[in-house]
């Protein structure tokens, strides 16, 4: 099947043949979707621990819908970042993925908060907190491993030590309208000739079976986050662990 350019608009969606290496079928139904190009920390977006060549979506990732109506309906990749640390409204995680959270300005050298909401995933019970809240603060030490997240709020839900991850983002937790992406998308300050400055029209896989060993934001998933995702979007067939 010959490349198909992300910045054109598919209208249709249809059963096409694939080559495309994440798919275990023959085939797959695409569907047009709108991918929000400055979300928070889209330009240092990347693998957990990630601080070099960020700002790239890699192909074969796995996205989210945001937004509550369909002339809203966005999509970004779904990142959940491990919680060090928490005390009441508190939430420490590694400086290095602190940039993925927030609006960071290289250029005037500033963080802010986007005051979207914070989802928190309980590895334990396999769910996210019932309570959605946003970030109030951030303290921040580029010397240090560390960081904090100041909540607006104490959570109804604080996951046990080594059981929480955090997200951000309306949608991330409605599971079931999950898609995949097979083309890359460079939202970094650095692409060429120029940087993204407006939303990007791309086709989605939207059901097919799918082998995650070749999904690029798979393995950064926790594993009873992955089950889920295996269980309540079950159009699509996510084959492996």
């Amino acid at each position: 099947m010959p490349d198909l350019d992300p910045f054109c608009l598919e209208k249709t969606a249809a059963h096409v043949k694939s080559t495309v290496p994440a798919l275990a079928s023959g085939w797959f139904e695409q569907k047009a979707i709108t991918i929000d190009f400055d979300f928070p920390g889209a330009k240092q977006y990347g693998r957990l621990g990630q601080t070099a060549n960020v700002g790239l979506i890699r192909e074969n990732t796995v996205y989210f819908k945001t937004g509550t109506t369909p002339a809203e309906f966005k999509f970004r990749p779904v990142l959940l970042i491990p919680i060090v640390q928490s005390s009441g409204a508190d939430i420490t995680i590694s400086t290095y993925d602190l940039p993925k959270l927030i609006t960071w300005d290289t250029e005037n050298v500033s963080i802010s908060a986007s005051g979207e909401p914070i989802r928190l995933w309980n590895e334990d019970t396999e769910e996210f907190s019932s309570e959605i809240t946003t970030i109030a603060d951030i303290e921040y030490d580029p010397d240090a491993e560390t960081s904090v997240l100041v909540l607006d709020g104490t959570p109804d839900m604080m996951p046990a030590e080594g059981y929480g991850y955090i997200g951000q983002g309306q949608g991330l937790e409605e599971i079931i309208d999950y898609v995949l992406v097979d083309r890359p998308l460079d939202l970094s300050d650095t692409r060429k000739p120029y940087r993204i400055t407006a939303d990007v029209h791309s086709p989605a896989i939207y059901r097919a079976r799918i082998d995650t060993a070749k999904l690029d934001n798979w393995q950064d998933l926790p594993t009873g986050f992955r089950k889920q995702i295996k269980r309540q979007c079950s159009r699509i067939f996510w084959d492996g662990i």
